[in-house]
This record gives C-alpha cells, sequence and structure tokens, in this order.
C-alpha cells in the first residue's frame, strides 16, 4: 500500500506526465471501493462519496489544465539522450541474474537518475527508436544482441553519435543463447574493448575504481578489459585486476563510444555522466544541480516553454537564465524563483 498523496503531490505527479509527453491522464479511481484487495486505496473520492482534498486538488487541476492545454498538446520534448530499455533483455537477464544484487531495472534507474541529477532530458525509449534524434544513446547490459541491432549501432557511431554500453552486453545472441564470438561480441569493433573476464562481487566485497570523475566502488559486478584502441577514462584500483581500465573511450567513426565496465555508486554515476555529457556537448536544462529538482524543456510553434517541477517537501528556489513568463500567474520571472513543496511552474521565453 502506498503513502497518502500529500497536498500538491496529485498536481505535481500529472504535471511531470504532460512534462515527459503525456497527453492523456487517467486517475485511477473516482470512487474508494467498498470490496476486493483495494478498499482502502486512495481515490478521488471516499467510500461515502465525499469531495474532499484530493477532489479538489483535481479540480483545480482541471481548471489549470483549461488554461495551459493548448500549449501542451503537440509540443515536443527537446531530447538529445535516450535511455534503451528492453523487455527481451529483462526478462534474460532476470531468468539469470548471476548475481543476487543485480537487477536490470535498477542498473537503468541508476543512469537515469544521474542523467536527471545532471538537468539532462533523457527519453526512455526501445532500441526501435530513431537514434538519428539524439547525441548520446545509452545501453545498459545490453546482453542479447543481433547483427541488425549491431549494423544500427555501428551507423550511429559512424556518424558522429555517442554510444555508451556497460558491462554484461553483447553476451549472448538474441535467441538467449551464449554466443561464441569474443566478448563484446557486435559492440567489439566499435567499443575497441575485449572481456577477459568478470567478476561477479559477492560477500560485502567492493572494487575501488579511480579516474577522471575521481572516486568510486563496485560493489556488484566488474569486467576484466583488454583495450584494443579504446582510451582509459577510469581504472579499478583494487582487487588482482587492479590498474586494468574500469570505464573507456574508443573514438568510432565520427563518434565516440563509451564502455563502463562496472556498476558505480551514486555519486560516481553522477560525476561520470557530467564529464560524459560535457564532451558530447549536451546541455542541462538548468545550471545548477539542484536536489528534489526537475526541470523539462518543451517547444511548440517556435516558443520555448520550461517545466521546473519540485519533490521536495520544502520550498526550494531555482535559479534561472533569461527572462520568463509565468503562464499560470502571468508574473514576470527574472534570474530566481521560489517554490512551494511540491510545486509546479511552467515558464515561456519571453
Amino acid at each position: 500500500m502506498a503513502d497518502n498523496p500529500e497536498p500538491g503531490q496529485v498536481r505535481l505527479w500529472t504535471y511531470q506526465y504532460i512534462a515527459h509527453g503525456a497527453e492523456a491522464i487517467v486517475y485511477f479511481r473516482w470512487r474508494a471501493c467498498t470490496v476486493g484487495t483495494e478498499q482502502y486505496w486512495y481515490e478521488i473520492l471516499d467510500h461515502d462519496g465525499i469531495a474532499r482534498r484530493r477532489y479538489r486538488e483535481i479540480k483545480e487541476i482541471g481548471k489549470e489544465l483549461d488554461k495551459l492545454g493548448d500549449i501542451f498538446v503537440d509540443s515536443e520534448n527537446k531530447v538529445e539522450v535516450a535511455l534503451i530499455k528492453s523487455y527481451d533483455n529483462f526478462w534474460s537477464h532476470r531468468g539469470q541474474p548471476h548475481n543476487t544484487k543485480f537487477s536490470y531495472n535498477q542498473l537503468l534507474e541508476s543512469y537515469y537518475s544521474a542523467l536527471i541529477s545532471n538537468n539532462i532530458n533523457t527519453d526512455v525509449t526501445s532500441v526501435d527508436a530513431d537514434f538519428s534524434k539524439y547525441k548520446l544513446i545509452i545501453m545498459p547490459a545490453f546482453n542479447l544482441m543481433n547483427e541488425e541491432i549491431g549494423k544500427k549501432c555501428d551507423e550511429f557511431g559512424q556518424r558522429g553519435g555517442a554510444l555508451l554500453i556497460t558491462f554484461r552486453s553483447g553476451t549472448k545472441t538474441w535467441n538467449n543463447k551464449m554466443t561464441t564470438m569474443t566478448v563484446t561480441g557486435y559492440f567489439k569493433d566499435m567499443s575497441g574493448v575485449e572481456l577477459e573476464e568478470f567478476d561477479s562481487i559477492n560477500f560485502g566485497r567492493t572494487v575501488d575504481v579511480k579516474g577522471e570523475f575521481g572516486s568510486g566502488t563496485a560493489s556488484m559486478w566488474c569486467d576484466v578489459l583488454k583495450t584494443n584502441g579504446a582510451r582509459e577514462i577510469a581504472a579499478y584500483n583494487s582487487h588482482y585486476y587492479k590498474g586494468t581500465p574500469a570505464v573507456t573511450v574508443n573514438k568510432y567513426g565520427k563518434g565516440n563510444v563509451y564502455y563502463v565496465a562496472c556498476d558505480l555508486d551514486e555519486i560516481a554515476m553522477e560525476n561520470l555522466i557530467n564529464i560524459i555529457v560535457k564532451s558530447e556537448m549536451i546541455l542541462p536544462v538548468l545550471k545548477d544541480k539542484i536536489p528534489g529538482v526537475e526541470a523539462v524543456k518543451r517547444e511548440k510553434d517556435g516558443k520555448r516553454y520550461y517545466m521546473i517541477l519540485i519533490y521536495n517537501d520544502m520550498s526550494t528556489e531555482v535559479f534561472i537564465d533569461g527572462e520568463y513568463k509565468d503562464l499560470l500567474t502571468g508574473e514576470k520571472v527574472v534570474s530566481k524563483l521560489t517554490l512551494s513543496p511540491y510545486g509546479v511552474v511552467v515558464l515561456q521565453v519571453v
């Protein structure tokens, strides 16, 4: 059972969906049920049908969307990074995680969190997406591979795109059989590395990592690599493979291919993503990293909009460059604004 949504959270979540492209939202459900396993779930109306706080909040949301709806419909998120999620790979890893701490979804979440912490708008999409829309494609633990996907990644890098792959990539065929190719399989030429062996880390052990992004630790998986042209960004700093590459980058065609050979702690991951997006000239939506703040850039009919979302339970100051109009209040906003707990603001560049 989830916590009861605090005042402002339903509104925040609604605008979060819109910020990420939703043009229709359904609240589940209208009135609390009297039978079944969801009897204690929170609904818009309670069991007695009386309109209370949640109803009043959704009513206000409706008024706001009546005012702002036209700018949201058919608007586009300005996104330069894609995080690839594959349900085929999810089921492959779920059937054989090989380490009790390994979770495909949690690995994806760690990359997404690091991107959002760096104020980088990111699409979560499938490998069937049009890669040409993006500057950076991230494919964590993409172990099921085939020639078609390999060719697509190859062409993306050759044309100037940046590709990031990680440990447990290219290890299997699309039919979930272990490949007989030298791992990293179809990624081998473009990544400039090959797998010598791997270390599934257990029993509370950690491995130190040190490099251009500072220091960090791996606590679940380490690929031991042989480089074939790739440049080292970070190296292992403990255990028997100390001094071997932990993170690499390989110039491939007009693009770059990054290989992250291990899991990283939260701070190290954020720092790594920061240097990669800077190297690939991907600009953050906000310059400052503010905990609990998400900013999303959207465009429609040549006009630019920013949606700023506060996930904190306290008032939060946000610093912005330029001059804007708050589309809910009509007020002019310059340099700084203060948002209430779980606050939302929609700004238009003026």
